[in-house]
């Protein structure tokens, strides 16, 4: 009897699990997944190596998913907050509660996270810095010494943050000296640990809905509290992780997934940003003239041709597929043109696409496997580089700025002195050695543009300060006086953009192409599980007059388009464009 009466008790509580709709399991997942993120960065604990946030993470999800109505959810967020965040109180909104006194000031001292610029790998010499920092307010004590930077908090200080339309929540951004370690019991330690790790081992796959949640909980936290650039993205970022929730519980599978994860990332419109997620691509690139595409770079033998106009993929017009597909790549409007055009088609390895197109008036239809491997966020062109260093006409000199070796550059410097113009290409990642060929450009020590790291002690970018910093770039001899053009487009992106600053504020020469991709700045690497990665943007360029890079790359001077007639032909319009400004000043 007793056996049927626990079986009916279990059969009952799978049923009011199971019928828990997909509305109440969002509004837990986006009440864990805010707290998750305050309590993680902002409460001012210290965690032993073993301790794996984002595994903690996947634990939390799964113990508060299926909280029945918000006195549960609350009451199982306080089960999964007990350890790491012990004086957390969670509340409903309706009840009105006041700010707590949940920590006593201390006259010893009291502790706080600061971060400047975020990484959650740290490296020595990174311009990122975070520091768990005890500050001591004694005259006998050096407070500068234990600092990143001067902004405190208070003492004791206690902040609310609401974590769903119902429920919120007040924890301490400052906690005193005294006040003991939450890990320090090593044997209940352990024991939650060993929880979370046996929990994650047989729950760590996409068709996981809570590992997908927690997937996401790292991306939306990270962003929503230290990405520098909100007023870049395209919407609210708070009301996109409601929308994100509500695809992550319907996706089942890695593709869907994957498009749940792009479309979050894209709303950033920072084109650092890499999402891992292995695609496969078409043996092609493509090339966008007048809103028409054509085949352009063929990656190995098949039944396309240099210069085929695409019709139709999968039965939509080839405009519509690349319009969709470009919701699903980060980065300004320019910078998606080339990601579309050099990773054309990518999605689920050997799918087969029906792809229509015009080939000298015949209209033929052909099968393309997707079997060309590489990562969707990859921007290195397919095609194969132009020569390094080059004679394009009587004294007129070209260098690509991508492979340029010092050692051949300076082997060249007799002939360069006497050079009609030279001609550098910036129309790809420039190489180590760009610094060094472009001292020789100017007379005057150039100046970067501003770098502004966030400083952060508060959550959701509250009272958000910036560290500044330049560096300089001092002129060497030779000094080459010739005529210089630089060649741009969509592919020169970061530290090129730094070169092209130069260019722009020094008046070195004209810009000559297509505006620049807009992503300045170093960029950072989250990393999920040990196995998921993001990268982004951390910090902010700004030049001397103000313009900001981030999604407003540097316009040509003078813009070159692609024409069909010397796509066919295989011209690049951008250089002889630049070559006309050598011989005639035009």
């Amino acid at each position: 009897m007793k056996k049927i009466c626990i079986f009916i008790l279990m059969l009952s509580n799978f049923n009011s699990i199971s019928q828990i709709g997909n509305q109440r399991k969002a509004e837990n997942a986006e009440a864990f997944i805010r707290l998750y993120g305050y309590i993680q960065y902002f409460y001012p604990i210290e965690k032993p190596d073993s301790f794996d946030w984002s595994k903690f993470s996947l634990y939390g999800l799964k113990k508060v998913i299926y909280s029945k109505n918000d006195q549960e959810l609350i009451a199982n967020l306080n089960l999964v907050f007990l350890l790491v965040a012990p004086n957390l109180e969670i509340g409903l909104k309706q009840n009105q509660p006041r700010l707590p006194k949940l920590t006593k000031k201390s006259k010893n001292g009291y502790r706080f996270w600061q971060y400047q610029g975020m990484n959650l790998h740290y490296t020595k010499n990174s311009v990122y810095k975070r520091k768990l920092v005890r500050y001591y307010s004694s005259k006998h004590d050096s407070v500068s010494s234990t600092l990143i930077f001067p902004q405190v908090p208070k003492n004791g200080e206690i902040i609310s943050r609401s974590i769903s339309k119902s429920l919120i929540c007040f924890f301490p951004v400052s906690i005193s000296e005294n006040e003991k370690n939450v890990f320090a019991d090593q044997k209940k330690t352990k024991k939650f640990i060993e929880q979370i790790n046996l929990l994650f081992k047989n729950s760590n796959s996409v068709e996981d809905t809570c590992y997908r949640l927690a997937y996401i909980s790292e991306i939306w936290n990270l962003t929503r509290h230290f990405y520098p650039f909100h007023d870049k993205t395209t919407v609210n970022w708070d009301e996109s992780l409601s929308e994100t929730i509500n695809k992550c519980l319907i996706s089942n599978n890695q593709s869907d997934f994957s498009k749940t994860k792009f479309l979050l990332v894209s709303q950033m419109n920072d084109g650092h940003t890499c999402v891992d997620g292995s695609y496969s691509g078409l043996p092609f690139s493509v090339l966008n003239i007048g809103n028409e595409y054509y085949v352009d770079n063929i990656r190995f033998p098949n039944n396309l041709r240099h210069g085929d106009k695409i019709l139709f993929i999968n039965s939509k017009s080839a405009k519509s597929y690349f319009t969709e597909s470009k919701k699903y790549y980060s980065g300004s409007e320019q910078l998606k043109n080339v990601m579309i055009n050099l990773y054309f088609g990518y999605g689920d390895r050997n799918e087969n696409l029906e792809i229509q197109f015009l080939r000298e008036g015949d209209t033929i239809c052909e099968n393309v496997k997707r079997e060309v491997m590489g990562f969707i966020c990859q921007s290195k062109d397919e095609k194969p580089l132009t020569s390094n260093f080059k004679i394009c006409a009587d004294s007129i000199y070209y260098i690509n700025m991508a492979n340029a070796d010092e050692m051949m550059f300076l082997s060249k410097m007799d002939d360069l002195l006497h050079a009609k113009g030279i001609i550098f290409d910036f129309r790809s990642f420039p190489g180590p050695f760009r610094d060094n060929i472009l001292a020789h450009l100017c007379k005057d020590t150039m100046e970067t543009p501003y770098f502004y790291t966030p400083q952060i002690i508060y959550p959701d970018q509250e009272q958000l300060k910036f560290d500044t910093a330049t560096w300089f770039l001092y002129p060497q001899k030779p000094y080459l006086t010739c005529k210089k053009a630089f060649l741009i487009n969509g592919k020169a992106i970061s530290a090129c953009e730094t070169q092209i600053s130069f260019v722009k504020q020094y008046k070195l020469g004209p810009l000559i192409g297509q505006e620049t991709a807009g992503a300045n700045g170093n960029y950072i690497v989250m990393k999920f599980l040990d196995v998921a990665s993001l990268t982004w943007t951390g910090l902010r360029v700004v030049d001397k007059d103000g313009h900001l890079t981030m999604v407003d790359g540097y316009k040509p001077d003078i813009e070159v388009m692609p024409t069909l007639e010397g796509f066919k032909a295989g011209r690049d319009e951008v250089l002889e464009r630049a070559m006309e400004y050598i011989n005639t000043g035009k």
